[in-house]
């Protein structure tokens, strides 16, 4: 049975708690160095949206991500990246800078790659049940470790996005675009059959409820989910937002 750790604050979390909490949760799971190797290429994968609505429940916080560069740090990572692709909508690039992404890489000497200015490789995708293959950001392929740092948040048309859904940053936009043409259930799936990562960290410090993924209320939970198993912490996160597996169509389709 795979391990999920929910670590939560009384309160709304300082900067200093924050980090607390995220090594508290990779604690649980072993620690880092049961999954960062001394000169291990790493590669981070938040959520940006847009950047221009960048904020609690929206965007990835970056307090989250800082802890993780912070901890691979300390398991002496030879290069830590963070890769994200944006939505349909916008510009890579100009939302990693305004969500803060770029002066967080900054200060800790970390490379940003967005992923629809960098090259792309071509994925097998084992047992695909709609698309083989994908192609998928060649920095985050290459990565010794990948790290899937996903909100918690309701979705327009998947009920829910967490750490399955938040990979899909990873593909360059004609290929999101496709996803959902042709569907975004079991595009999802075969991406995380062929893509696999290392460790998931739900930032649930605020979540996002109703008209989810950028313009729903936002929820206090202060929390943070944290496992090795992208799969049992969205069935685990999904039980916490109110939902039963069974609703969601695609972990009903990868059961």
């Amino acid at each position: 049975m795979s391990r999920v750790a929910v670590i939560r604050n009384k309160a709304k979390p300082s900067d200093q708690e924050v980090y607390k909490m995220v090594k508290e949760a990779v604690d649980h799971l072993g620690g880092i160095k049961s999954i960062v190797k001394e000169g291990d290429k790493v590669a981070l994968k938040p959520n940006v949206v847009t950047g221009e609505l960048s904020g609690p429940g929206v965007t990835t916080d970056k307090r989250i991500v800082e802890a993780l560069i912070r901890l691979c740090k300390e398991a002496d990572a030879g290069k830590i990246m963070i890769v994200e692709g944006a939505g349909y909508f916008t510009e890579t690039s100009k939302a990693l800078k305004l969500s803060g992404y770029v002066e967080l890489a900054e200060k800790y000497g970390a490379e940003v790659i967005d992923v629809d200015k960098s090259p792309v490789v071509k994925v097998p995708v084992p047992d695909a049940l709609l698309v083989d293959p994908v192609e998928v950001s060649e920095a985050f392929m290459d990565a010794n470790v990948r790290i899937n740092v996903p909100v918690m948040k309701t979705h327009d048309q998947l009920k829910v996005t967490l750490g399955v859904k938040n990979l899909k940053g990873v593909l360059p936009k004609y290929m999101k675009r496709n996803f959902h043409k042709i569907g975004v259930v079991k595009g999802i799936i075969d991406l995380n059959k062929a893509v696999s990562v290392d460790l998931t960290v739900l930032d649930a410090i605020v979540a996002m409820e109703g008209l989810g993924p950028s313009f729903g209320p936002k929820v206090e939970l202060n929390t943070v989910i944290a496992s090795k198993d992208v799969y049992a912490l969205d069935r685990v996160a999904s039980r916490i937002m109110g939902f039963e597996a069974e609703e969601l169509d695609y972990l009903v389709e990868a059961d």
